[in-house]
């Protein structure tokens, strides 16, 4: 018996069965999920040695991560009006107008809670990866990849007969993100077999580059234009950080030809009239260009609620004070994560995630010349665009493969221990 091995497979089936049911959105598929990763993080806790175990997190980042379940929890403690004015005034007002003496920071403390037990589970996933991950290199990324290879075969047989590329998502960005997501770790890991002239490394890393081509069609056909210009530019930076340091110069100005070629004759038909759909200012159709005038009407919330935020899930509620943009609907969603981040994390919240997301690209950086940290790079890139202009990290499946993928990148620190393939 191999313990990490086991709970990577019963983690890896726990993200599979999240994202497989409509990105786990029911509180109960989520909550079987979250046992599976619970169990699979106790297994790899219980069985592992001091010794074996990842390289401490720097005090920095660590610090950040420990306060973040703490802030969460304190979001929705409930506080006397009075000290609640002191802190968000607008909250405090709310409370006032519906005649209590005390109410929490969150404005919505249901979808708070909520939101919060998945941030938790996806952090106990995000160390449990890393813990797997700093000792078995590759083999940790294959499930999120695994994962997004089926996504994208059932996308492309629905392609072939003619209905909405989405998968099992609702949302053809949602499922676009995923493949973006997974596109540079199976291209790095076929490049890092490569370097093994073994016919099964080889026959493996075939296997990867094969996988990797079906997940750009998928991403293409599900006509998801942030899904497509995001995999586009990653697959550039990509092509950019393997170019050899003596041809960088040449080949640089060649991938800028070359991609600019990908981005006028790769899209399909489909795709290029929905990038001419793109409406002007007028618009109120979320799907055709009013993003804009969404986070328009979000500003007014990041003002009421600059330091605390509304909560997790609290937008909603939040931004139906001033909302100007499709009156005939209730705006969920900014379609820009930072800017609800912004807005349900406020400015202390939003900065605990910050600095470990910022501590993670310094892991990359630091070893860039590790295939691994080139695709992380790529994928980091790919996800951190695409949140502009959707709201992928709502759906929980894909807050779940961030975190795995965010738990394989950490795990490159330090770069000169010895590790197994």
């Amino acid at each position: 018996m191999n313990p990490p091995l086991i709970a990577l497979t019963l983690a890896g089936l726990s993200l599979a069965y999240a994202t497989f049911w409509l990105g786990a959105f029911d509180p109960y598929r989520f909550t079987l999920t979250a046992a599976g990763i619970t169990a699979a993080a106790l297994l790899v806790f219980f069985t592992s040695k001091p010794q074996d175990r990842a390289h401490p997190i720097p005090v920095w980042a660590f610090i950040p991560i420990c306060l973040i379940p703490l802030y969460l929890a304190f979001q929705l403690i409930p506080l006397p009006v009075s000290l609640l004015a002191s802190l968000s005034p607008r909250s405090a007002e709310l409370a006032t107008w519906l005649g209590l003496s005390s109410a929490s920071l969150s404005i919505a403390p249901n979808a708070s809670l909520a939101f919060t037990f998945r941030i938790l589970t996806a952090m106990v996933l995000f160390f449990l990866i890393r813990e797997i991950a700093w000792d078995r290199r590759w083999i940790a990324i294959l499930p999120v990849i695994g994962v997004a290879l089926l996504e994208a075969i059932l996308g492309l047989l629905q392609a072939s007969s003619s209905v909405l590329v989405v998968g099992t998502y609702v949302n053809r960005n949602h499922y676009a993100f995923l493949m973006a997501m997974a596109l540079p770790f199976a291209i790095m890991a076929g490049v890092a077999l490569m370097r093994d002239s073994t016919t099964q490394r080889a026959t493996t890393a075939s296997a990867l580059f094969a996988t990797a081509a079906v997940l750009l069609g998928a991403t293409i056909f599900s006509l998801s234009r942030g899904g497509f210009l995001s995999v586009l530019i990653s697959l550039f930076l990509l092509a950019v950080l393997n170019l050899q340091k003596r041809l960088r110069t040449v080949g640089f100005m060649l991938l800028v030809v070359a991609f600019v070629g990908l981005f006028v004759f790769l899209p399909v038909t489909e795709l290029v009239l929905r990038f001419a759909e793109i409406s002007d200012e007028a618009s109120s159709d979320l799907n055709n260009g009013a993003r804009h005038l969404v986070w328009k009407d979000s500003m007014p919330v990041i003002r009421d609620f600059p330091l605390f935020g509304t909560g997790l899930g609290g937008y909603e509620t939040a931004v139906r004070r001033g909302q100007q943009t499709a009156l005939q609907h209730n705006i969920a969603y900014a379609h820009n994560e930072y800017i609800q981040f912004l807005a349900e994390l406020g400015i202390v919240g939003i900065s605990l995630f910050l600095i470990p997301i910022a501590w993670i690209f310094t892991v990359l950086i630091r070893n860039i010349e590790d295939p691994m940290a080139k695709a992380g790079v790529a994928s980091a890139t790919a996800m951190l665009l695409h949140c502009i202009v959707d709201f992928n990290l709502q759906v929980p499946a894909n807050l779940l493969a961030v975190a795995w993928v965010a738990g394989f990148c950490a795990s490159l620190l330090p770069s000169n221990l010895p590790r197994r393939n």
